[in-house]
This record gives structure tokens, sequence and C-alpha cells, in this order.
């Protein structure tokens, strides 16, 4: 069945996207992303992996491009665990949760989707992943706890803020909630600019401002690999917020489904 592969090179397009192996029965066996979904395949074909050797049709989805098919890449790899893709056993579907006390904000990273103030969920948020689009939500989840902590209390951040991998549980004041709000679920990237201007206020000291407008970038990555796809996914399938797992995996299959055709996960 390894043939299947090699056939699919010659009709397989040079642009970027997402390949789908499937078995004899369009069962699910493994997801790839590519720059050149040709080039790929024909490196497939030479390696002839285990994947490959059980494959009787590939198929595939094209994408804008590089950077577009690794997201795509990535839940689909989370919501269907294809047989031959790497172990994802430390995946955990995570959501934000927002607890207020007057001025008084906790962000939270919780698995539980349950009462108020809860947004998501970001199938890359939670520890233990290690896709593109993990390792840049994780990072830019953190920048943005540091950019509100320097926004609302200085410039001297505790050090569970330090570094990419955020802390499960952060407390911050923040004096109007509704840009961060706003933010988490995809709806506005006012925050950001809020940020910014905090950033260059006279009280953040200059050795500082380079790492933060780093952070800023990291802070938007986050809002568009996250909040951004989350609400785009409610939007297109009528879902409501929060997207639960069970939802988020339905989306992601019926939307495979719509493109490379009927498919057993």
């Amino acid at each position: 069945m390894s043939d299947a592969v090699s056939r699919a090179v010659a009709h397989a397009p040079r642009g970027a996207g997402v390949y789908v192996f499937l078995g004899p029965r369009a069962d699910l066996l493994y997801i790839g992303k590519a720059r050149d979904i040709r080039r790929r395949l024909a490196d497939h074909a030479r390696a002839l992996s285990r994947a490959v050797t059980r494959t009787a049709e590939v198929r595939w989805v094209e994408c804008a491009d590089e950077a577009e098919a690794v997201c795509l890449e990535a839940d689909l790899i989370v919501s269907l665990r294809p047989r031959f893709n790497a172990s994802h056993a430390a995946d955990v579907y995570e959501y934000v949760r927002l607890e207020t006390a007057s001025r008084s904000v906790t962000f939270t990273i919780t698995d539980t989707p349950s009462g108020r103030g809860v947004y998501g969920g970001f199938p890359h948020l939670g520890k233990g992943k290690t896709s593109w689009p993990a390792v840049r939500s994780k990072a830019g989840f953190s920048a943005l706890l540091r950019l509100l902590w320097v926004a609302h209390e200085g410039s001297h951040f505790p050090s569970r803020l330090h570094g990419d991998s955020p802390p499960v549980t952060h407390t911050t004041t923040i004096d109007d909630l509704s840009p961060t709000r706003a933010f988490l679920s995809g709806t506005s990237r006012r925050l950001l600019a809020d940020l910014a201007t905090a950033v260059d206020s006279p009280d953040v000291p200059k050795f500082m401002r380079g790492q933060l407008r780093k952070d800023l970038d990291a802070a938007e990555q986050f809002y568009w690999l996250g909040p951004c796809r989350a609400r785009t996914l409610r939007r297109r399938h009528g879902l409501r917020s929060p997207v639960d797992e069970g939802a988020f995996r339905e989306a992601v299959t019926a939307d495979l489904r719509d493109a490379i055709g009927p498919f057993s996960a």
C-alpha cells in the first residue's frame, strides 16, 4: 500500500497545506503539514515509515501559507489523535477563568468550563504540549500576564511571571476589565493598544521596554492562536462560549470532512 503515497506525489499541490494518510477503510492514520505538500509527500514515499506502508489513500487541504497549515495540523492532531502521530498523553483542553474581587482579578488556567467568566477553550494552552501553536500560545499568555502587571502594578513583576510557561493561577489588579474580557473572547484587540501605551510610560524603566515590546508581539500571537481562532470556530458552527472539548472536536472533524470527504476517525 506504500504505492498510494507515491501515486499522490504526482497530483499533490506545490503550496502549503495539511495532508492526511488514510487506511483501506478510510481510517485515519496520520496527519502532517508542509510548506510544499508535493515535496513532503515525496519525502514520505522515500522514507517508507509504518504509516506510509499502511496508507491506501492520501488527501490534503491547501492553506494560504505555512503558518495556517501549522495551526490547522495542531488542531487536527489534538482533536483526532491519529494512530501514527506522536502521542499527546499530556494533552488537556484548557480554559481561562477570570474571578474578580473589587479591583483584584485572578486568572486561572482550568480544564473545567463551568461557571462565570470562563473563556476558550484553548486546546494548545496546557502543559506538556510542544507544537508551534502550543509553544507560542503559552509564551503569549505569559507575556499578556506580564504586560497587565506592568500596566497596573508596576515594573517589577513577581517571579511566577518569568519565562514562557504561564502560572496556573495569577492575581493582579486591573482597573477596567472590559478590554481584557474582550481580548480573551476574541472580539477586540483594544487591550494591546492600551498595553502598548503602558509600556511607553515614563514609569517603565527604559531597559525593560525592549523586552516588553516583544511581549506585545507574543501577546498578539496568543490572541490570534487562541481567542480569535476560538471565536471563528464558534461563529462558523453556531457554538456557545466557552466551546467545550467535545464540541471543539466535532467542529474540527466536520471541517476536515467538508474539506477532504468522508473518513473514519
